[in-house]
């Protein structure tokens, strides 16, 4: 007799379905024991250790599971896990790999196989070897890109990178990162999107064909060229670029557009194009300085926008967007005689939707007492006119944690240990600004409530309508 009974066979995998451990490893053992050549008593023996929490001791059985058939999928998969759990990530990682190539649909494996790839990123980066750690946070996103806590930890690896040479097929994962709300803060990752950006072919030449003085012949050629770049146009949607050629580049392409409007032919790519322009602009204050000759232009395009309105027509998308590239569009006496275009509808939303909903937004946040201080006003006029600093997306922790783990975690040295106990901590933000430290501070400690204040009104309708979206409820803002 080369195997167990039938009687034997059923016993042992009842037992182990009906998670009747002891009974079930004390079969596998005399299994093991009379036919060690019997593949699945070591694979059931492997398991079960590994469901009581006896890690070490379930490596023997999982392996000798796997040598005797090296075609089991699932045996390769627990064999991972074990590995996984001993911290061999490398070994869990080839595991977990044969496992799918082997049965493409065992789902289990191609999350563990995620799960590892992160866990190994993480250790990696602790080493500081961040590169290795991106490439093995992108293999995770891989298998599901919308894995948070691989987003997240991309992120962080990513902060203040500079990078030396090409990598393209992070473009596209910086792109999606960029897309989620709560995942990065693009500040934080600004520098390496540059860099990045500056060995893409595309920007390569529409620079080299800037320098050499053909903007103006080349105009339209250049924007759509621009159009084609994704990472570019994500990145302006979200975040003033901190690079003073970019930003050149974009001072001249909008002045450009402005004094050769009538030449400018509808197309949805420059469309694209004009509309991150108008959003960059919008996010940076409007910081660009303008000509005389580009002042005298915008009086005139906003002459003409406002007779064609006063006449019952409509203004172009690429006229709308030039003047957005300007100044914010809600700014304009006019805006109740538009419809805007289908392709300026993200436009539509950052210029017009969302400052209206600040608009109300201000009526309902409390005055704890008047401003009368000089110093305190001046402050309060600046920040009145340009909220800062707008911004878009932002990194929140993935689960909030009590004060005393947080301050684990961080090694900080605090002599009154009744703060360590507190269970709902009330919290002040004393300068909350546009939103971001209250949001991020209500997002990390459990339980706790978050009372933000600030001189100016308009940051406080950014700030609070920015909790509203992001869907937190423990945030109270006062003036």
């Amino acid at each position: 007799q080369s195997e167990p009974s039938q009687s034997q066979r059923s016993s042992l995998l009842d037992n182990y379905q009906n998670n009747r451990y002891e009974d079930a490893e004390k079969l596998a053992i005399s299994i093991t024991e009379q036919f060690p050549n019997y593949q699945l008593g070591w694979k059931v023996l492997g398991a079960i250790l590994q469901q009581t929490d006896r890690i070490p001791e379930s490596l023997v059985p999982t392996q000798q599971a796997v040598k005797l058939n090296t075609k089991d999928a699932e045996a390769l998969n627990n064999l991972g896990n074990t590995l996984q759990a001993l911290g061999r990530l490398e070994d869990a990682i080839d595991c977990y790999k044969q496992s799918v190539v082997l049965q493409p649909n065992l789902m289990g494996a191609h999350t563990n196989l995620m799960i590892v790839y992160n866990n190994f990123g993480n250790e990696l980066k602790e080493q500081g070897r961040l590169d290795l750690a991106i490439e093995s946070y992108r293999q995770a996103l891989k298998i599901n890109p919308e894995y948070p806590v691989a987003n997240y930890n991309m992120g962080i690896a990513l902060s203040n990178l500079v990078f030396t040479e090409p990598a393209p097929e992070l473009n596209d994962i910086i792109c999606k990162l960029l897309d989620k709300e709560k995942y990065v803060r693009p500040a934080d990752i600004s520098k390496a999107a540059c860099s990045l950006l500056r060995f893409d072919p595309i920007i390569k030449d529409v620079f080299s064909k800037i320098s050499a003085g053909k903007m103006s012949e080349l105009l339209q050629e250049i924007i759509v060229d621009l159009s084609n770049v994704p990472l570019l146009i994500k990145m302006m949607e979200v975040f003033t670029l901190p690079d003073l050629e970019f930003e050149n580049v974009f001072k001249d392409i909008r002045s450009a557009i402005l004094l050769s409007i009538s030449d400018i032919k509808h197309n949805p790519k420059t469309i694209i194009f004009q509309t991150a322009l108008s959003l960059q602009c919008f996010l940076n204050e409007y910081l660009y300085e303008q000509t005389d000759v580009e002042s005298e232009a915008l009086k005139e395009l906003e002459n003409l926008v406002e007779e064609k309105l006063t006449k019952g027509q409509q203004p172009s998308p690429t006229e709308l967007a030039c003047l957005a590239s300007y100044k914010s569009l809600h700014e304009y006496s006019w805006l109740n005689l538009l419809s805007i275009p289908v392709e300026l509808k993200t436009l539509q939303r950052t210029q017009v939707l969302e400052p209206e909903k600040e608009k109300q937004l201000k009526s309902t946040i409390p005055i704890l007492q008047e401003i009368k201080n000089n110093v305190s006003c001046k402050v309060q006029e600046q920040y009145e006119q340009n909220p800062y600093p707008r911004w878009v997306n932002l990194q929140l922790p993935i689960i909030s944690k009590p004060i005393s783990t947080i301050t684990q975690e961080l090694n900080l040295k605090i002599e009154n240990s009744g703060i360590d106990e507190v269970d709902t901590p009330q919290i002040l933000i004393a300068g909350c600004g546009t939103g971001e430290h209250p949001i991020s501070t209500a997002s990390m400690f459990k339980n706790c409530n978050v009372l933000a204040i600030d001189l100016s009104l308009s940051s406080l309708a950014y700030a609070k309508r920015k909790t509203e979206e992001l869907g937190i409820s423990n945030i109270e803002y006062m003036q």
